[in-house]
């Protein structure tokens, strides 16, 4: 670290970037595992996994229920949002366990599964309107919503009290990780608006100033990378919705001056997979899955990773391959989501394969 800013200095400069969790958000949430992977790293690597299965499928929850949470005790009783799916599905199971009312407004491709899971987490509670082809279409309706009826808007990843709640996820894990003796020297983390990343660079600023973070994009959604490079929020290459948790155009403006204020004085690096990457490590996940089905029968497949889940995992373990000389080091990573759209990954597991034919054909 360098001298120029002391530990105190840098967590007063993050409490004043993000506000302080609600005080009964632990109420709502379970701890979730955290466990080393028996995959061989070579050299004694080692690489740790934190398992983001909540009520609503995904790590988004501890940010709805915290926004809120936090909006409740200022007397708002009826909000809105945009999201990919995960984040509406958190809101919608606040809004049920609050007591107040959530319009979530989805792009129209948005996986069955994620639809079922929002209906089903906030019941009479939510509305669910489906428009546009983006994110970004999707937002701009939230936001007309606001303006018509004064329902307040909370976005899933521009927003601190979200980042915040989710920030909770990584805080857990680094204690988790001191319990048994760990010391984490890398976290990487799936990036898309930029939300974790900014909750994980705050939690690392706080508990283990000395760990190297790094944010894992899905390719085209490089928002994160090339923002850093031209030092504002730039829009991503190409919008992919393979990884929808990712498909973002561009990342949050909180999430990336939070992310800049970290990177003055801690090791922040950020990396692309590919789709053939990320269906290779889907491929090893489902025949995992298939083998778990035969004793578990189909509530195997709830415990099945979502794409966008698996881009820290996944980059974590090509890190560990690009970089040899890694010795005896330690990382994890979090996965983030579980409400998997199986056509989205089966595609993925077909590229990784046609890559995969084509390198022996060549």
């Amino acid at each position: 670290m360098s001298v120029l800013c002391d530990q105190e200095t840098l967590n007063h400069r993050f409490e004043m970037l993000l506000p302080a969790r609600h005080p009964e958000l632990d109420n709502f949430l379970d701890l979730t595992p955290f466990r080393r992977e028996h995959i061989g790293l070579q050299s004694g690597n080692e690489l740790y996994v934190k398992f983001e299965q909540h009520d609503s499928g995904s790590f988004k929850e501890r940010g709805a229920l915290n926004a809120l949470l936090l909006a409740r005790d200022n007397g708002i009783d009826s909000v809105v949002t945009a999201s990919a799916g995960n984040f509406g599905a958190g809101v919608a199971r606040a809004a049920r366990i609050l007591g107040v009312h959530a319009s979530v407004y989805v792009p129209a491709a948005t996986p069955e599964t994620k639809l079922n899971m929002i209906m089903a987490q906030g019941g009479e509670h939510v509305t669910l309107i489906q428009i546009g082809t983006t994110f970004e279409s999707a937002k701009d309706a939230a936001m007309d919503h606001e303006l018509l009826t004064g329902d307040h808007y909370i976005d899933p990843f521009d927003n601190p009290d979200v980042i915040a709640g989710n920030g909770t996820a990584v805080s857990e894990m680094l204690r988790q990780a001191t319990d048994t003796g760990v010391h984490l020297d890398y976290l990487f983390v799936p990036v898309g608006g930029g939300g974790l990343l900014a909750a994980a660079s705050a939690a690392i600023v706080k508990h283990s100033p000395d760990t190297t973070l790094v944010g894992v994009q899905f390719s085209g959604n490089d928002s994160l990378s090339k923002s850093l490079a031209s030092g504002q929020v730039t829009a991503a290459t190409a919008v992919d919705s393979l990884c929808e948790g990712s498909a973002v155009s561009r990342m949050g403006q909180a999430p990336f001056g939070i992310v800049q204020s970290f990177r003055l004085e801690h090791r922040l690096e950020s990396l692309t997979v590919s789709p053939a990457e990320l269906g290779w490590q889907l491929q090893k996940e489902d025949r995992l899955h298939h083998e778990i089905s035969a004793a578990m029968g189909e509530e195997a497949w709830r415990y099945f990773p979502e794409a966008t889940a698996m881009l820290g995992y996944t980059g974590a373990l090509r890190y560990f391959e690009t970089h040899p000389e890694l010795r005896l080091t330690t990382a994890a990573t979090i996965v983030t989501g579980f409400n998997a759209d199986f056509t989205k990954i089966n595609w993925l597991i077909e590229t990784n394969k046609a890559a995969a034919h084509l390198s022996r054909t060549t």
